[in-house]
């Protein structure tokens, strides 16, 4: 939870949904010491007041507890403020699926097989699909993540593909395991192709690892 609150909040920044010269709801003592009257989040997005590094603001430090807190911001240690922060997290990660940046996806005639991948595995997963479609006559969708959580485009695609192969350059199939959780439905169908041997992925790896998951898939 910790770290998909970190990715969602990050890309917000990224996305320019916070800036740090405005009070918006949920940036707080900018650069023209400005504080909020209330420490309540805006309960349209149930985003908190939060602070950005390098504030002047002598009082920024209170927003910055990483401990359990009431939504005035003051420390708590009851359990029910303690789950109702965590709730507050699961209403803020659906209100950042709808601001966070896109998916990029790009279709081929007929092809019931998606690919998923992200980052700097692009370029191999792209030359990839074309070495599926000339050499094996496996055509592939393919759908690049900018953002999680994921919004509804990437849930359609998963739904919408007979069996998805996501890429990543981890051992864990951390991508897979939180796509997995996102759409239970489908988890048996979510498929990895992992590449962490220490050299760049390429798109030969990538062909080999989808090409045998067809070959397993297919009934003897």
């Amino acid at each position: 939870m910790g770290l998909l609150n970190r990715l969602a909040f990050a890309a917000l920044l990224v996305a320019g949904c916070f800036s740090p010269e405005t009070r918006d709801g949920v940036v707080s003592c900018a650069s023209d010491q400005s504080c909020p009257p209330d420490f309540l989040c805006n309960p349209s997005d149930h985003l908190c007041y939060r602070t950005l590094p390098g504030s002047k603001h002598p009082n920024s430090a209170y927003f910055t507890r990483g401990t359990g807190h009431t939504e005035a911001a003051t420390y708590s240690e009851k359990p029910g403020d303690w789950a109702g922060n965590l709730d507050r997290l699961t209403r803020k990660f659906d209100t950042a699926r709808k601001l966070l940046p896109g998916p990029i996806i790009k279709v081929a005639k007929g092809a019931k097989v998606g690919v998923i991948a992200f980052g700097s595995s692009d370029p191999a997963v792209e030359e990839a699909r074309v070495l599926l479609a000339a050499e094996e006559g496996i055509s592939t969708d393919y759908c690049r993540l900018r953002a999680l959580p994921i919004g509804s485009e990437v849930r359609e695609f998963i739904e919408s593909h007979a069996v998805v192969y996501v890429v990543e350059q981890n051992r864990d199939a951390q991508c897979a395991s939180i796509l997995r959780l996102e759409c239970p439905e489908r988890a048996t169908l979510i498929r990895s192709v992992l590449h962490y041997n220490g050299l760049p992925i390429d798109a030969r790896s990538i062909v080999e690892g989808i090409t045998l998951g067809e070959k397993r898939s297919r009934p003897s």
